[in-house]
């Protein structure tokens, strides 16, 4: 559990410095890419109303941050498609690498695919991306291009810098967090050790005086025989110990976060297990339906498995209306993460507006109040239904840990457990 709370530390604080890096390296980016777009935008239109000529003005080049140097270096072509459809170039700059041919057959194949008289776009010539811009007029029609491949490639440069900087400051923050995780996280484990700790000590040192409460109890009552008093004393002991039970498995259980999950036959183990209650649920007046799909197996362990299942089928007996069904359904998932879908349902007219969300919080109970007997509980314990002399009411027996073990083990098998409100009837599934 605490290498997994490590873990979970480690990737939000992960994601979120990833989200903070994101967004300035997005920006820069884009700032780039949109700063390249506009200058050459406008530098082909500096050429295109200068008649496919650069201007050679130092004053109107310095107002737009060229200097005479860069513009000295600049790769443009100019071309003056006429009325008569004659294609000549006007003007050709630092392109002696490609032909006048090339030149003059791709504009003209730009010009034929014109819709407007006025287009902006891109084409390529001998390997070379050219942003380009056409225009008409009295003359006929001028295609100004530019060479945008240096350009493109101080974009890309930009691009994987940004990319390693990115990668490489993430998994040096990653590095950094996994080994400061211990030290950030300390407090809460020792005060989860210390919680565990406490749990087991005492435990056993309650047991003690419980042995010896049983003990004298049974004593008086072979002196003076059973009393109501002395039948109350033995059931809050059997109630007691059966908590500090619990308490104690469910500290040992979390204790293991490494178990050793084996292939086990889990249709076998549901059979097992729901059928044992069969006579406890029909000798209460209700109906007991189990249908289990042959040869399902998990990787699980297989007493916590067993368990498991006589948890959540004890829950529902236990939770079922008077008259009403328990039932247990096992077939194959038809998710592809798990391999056994498992539901256990329980009529309970009264679990409208219920808030089954919580039902796996450790000590849960409906009203808060932590009292025994909570009407609706989500308890799981394995204490039988007993009655209290004052009402002479059935009174739901647990302490609210049984659903919260069944959730540490589902999650030890690597599967998911939920739960459900659906026609007056509470369905847990399990998925393994």
């Amino acid at each position: 559990m605490i290498n997994r709370f490590r873990i979970r530390f480690v990737l939000i604080a992960a994601v979120a410095i990833a989200i903070v890096m994101i967004l300035p390296t997005a920006a820069l980016n884009y700032a780039s890419h949109w700063e390249n777009g506009r200058e050459t935008t406008t530098l082909l239109r500096l050429i295109d109303e200068n008649d496919g000529v650069l201007p050679s003005n130092l004053a109107q080049l310095t107002a737009l941050g060229i200097t005479d140097t860069d513009a000295q270096h600049y790769q443009y072509f100019s071309v003056l498609r006429g009325t008569d459809d004659t294609v000549t170039i006007t003007r050709k700059s630092n392109l002696d690498y490609i032909s006048d041919a090339q030149i003059s057959a791709a504009a003209l194949a730009v010009m034929r695919a014109a819709s407007t008289t006025t287009q902006e776009g891109t084409t390529v010539i001998h390997g070379q991306s050219f942003s380009y811009l056409m225009s008409s007029d009295s003359e006929g029609t001028r295609l100004t291009g530019m060479n945008i491949n240096p350009e493109l490639t101080s974009r890309t440069r930009l691009w994987n810098l940004s990319l390693i900087s990115f990668f490489g400051g993430l998994l040096l923050f990653i590095l950094i967090a996994t080994i400061l995780s211990r030290w950030a996280i300390r407090p809460f484990i020792e005060n989860y050790e210390n919680q565990k700790r406490f749990i087991t000590n005492a435990g056993h040192e309650l047991k003690t005086p419980l042995a010896i409460i049983s003990a004298n109890t049974e004593l008086q009552e072979m002196l003076d025989g059973e009393s109501e008093w002395s039948a109350s004393t033995k059931e809050q002991v059997a109630r007691m110990t059966a908590l500090i039970n619990q308490m104690v498995a469910l500290a040992r259980l979390e204790e293991q976060p490494d178990m050793q999950l084996t292939d086990i036959d889990f249709s076998d183990t549901v059979q097992r297990a729901a059928s044992s209650f069969k006579s406890s649920v029909i000798r209460d007046g209700k109906t007991f339906q189990l249908t289990v799909a042959p040869d399902i197996h998990v990787k699980a362990e297989s007493k916590s498995a067993f368990e498991l299942v006589n948890i959540i089928v004890d829950n529902a007996n236990k939770y079922c209306d008077e008259d009403g069904t328990v039932s247990v359904m096992l077939r194959r998932s038809r998710d592809w993460r798990y391999s056994a879908h498992l539901e256990v349902a329980n009529t309970y007219v009264q679990g409208k507006g219920r808030d089954y969300s919580q039902f796996f919080e450790r000590f849960y109970r409906e009203d808060e109040s932590h009292t025994r007997g909570a009407s609706g509980g989500a308890s799981a314990s394995s204490a039988q239904t007993t009655s209290t002399p004052e009402t002479a009411q059935p009174a739901r027996s647990g302490f609210g840990i049984g659903l919260n073990m069944a959730q540490s083990m589902v999650k030890l098998f690597k599967g998911r457990i939920d739960v459900r409100y659906s026609e007056d009837t509470i369905i847990f599934i399990v998925r393994i």
